[in-house]
């Protein structure tokens, strides 16, 4: 997962003009099919890299199914929170 988050993020050419970096970390539900749901941010670092956050868990969500966590070897759905830094 965070190969794909890393090798797809687009760090925004203003905030890495302006200087700015930090960690925004994104929730988001992994249905028990293996599906991202509901990505949200739930730690701010600015505008624009919350942005850019986003947009790499919505092309993962589009392009991307997970391996459903499993509770008695039954498929469950897992929530997650997802630190993306920008340094």
């Amino acid at each position: 997962m965070l190969q794909f988050v890393y090798s797809n993020l687009k760090y925004p050419a203003e905030a890495k003009r302006q200087g700015i970096s930090g960690i925004v970390v994104i929730a988001f539900t992994l249905d028990k099919e293996g599906f991202i749901l509901d990505p949200e941010v739930k730690r701010s670092a600015n505008p624009m890299l919350d942005e850019a956050a986003l947009e790499v868990i919505e092309k993962m969500q589009a392009e991307m199914q997970w391996i459903p966590g499993s509770q008695q070897g039954k498929p469950v759905a897992v929530k997650f929170n997802l630190p993306i830094r920008f340094y």
